[in-house]
């Protein structure tokens, strides 16, 4: 019984500290945001460079970065990953705050190890993007950015 009360005590503890850890993160990331949105940074949503058709990212809201001006559906992605290792895109169409539906559809995207970029045409389904907004998770290093685009 004694075993019993010490485990259900230490999971317990793990629980409340697991918590408290998620709730400090939570509040450096709204530290970041509320930063970002006064100097117009998208570092704490950029962990690294994406550019695409030559655009660099600038703040959007406070979970994702965007592209300014709209790009054509064969525009030439850059991802300033240090790994060198493959990276993933998925792309979603959404609305114009960056809200993807439930039933929508990714287009996955590769560039391959030791290479940093391609075009968004080169879809492991071979479509092309659609016109219209789309917002997409770009995954290298083990971490991932979130860009909202919008296709001419």
């Amino acid at each position: 019984m004694r075993m019993l009360i010490l485990a259900v005590a230490g999971a317990f503890m793990l629980t409340a500290f697991v918590g408290c850890a998620f709730i400090e993160k939570l509040k450096h990331a709204t530290k970041e945001a509320t930063h970002a949105a006064k100097t117009g940074s998208t570092e704490y949503l950029m962990p690294f460079a994406v550019t695409l058709d030559g655009q660099s990212t600038v703040p959007k809201n406070a979970v994702c970065a965007g592209i300014a001006n709209p790009v054509p559906n064969n525009a030439e992605i850059v991802v300033e990953a240090s790994s060198g290792k493959m990276i993933i895109i998925n792309a979603f169409p959404c609305d114009p705050d960056g809200n993807v539906a439930n039933d929508a559809k990714a287009a996955i995207i590769l560039i391959e190890e030791g290479k940093n970029k391609t075009t968004i045409d080169k879809t492991t389904d071979n479509k092309k993007l659609s016109a219209g907004n789309h917002i997409m998770n770009v995954v290298a290093d083990n971490k991932t950015a979130r860009v909202f685009f919008t296709v001419k």
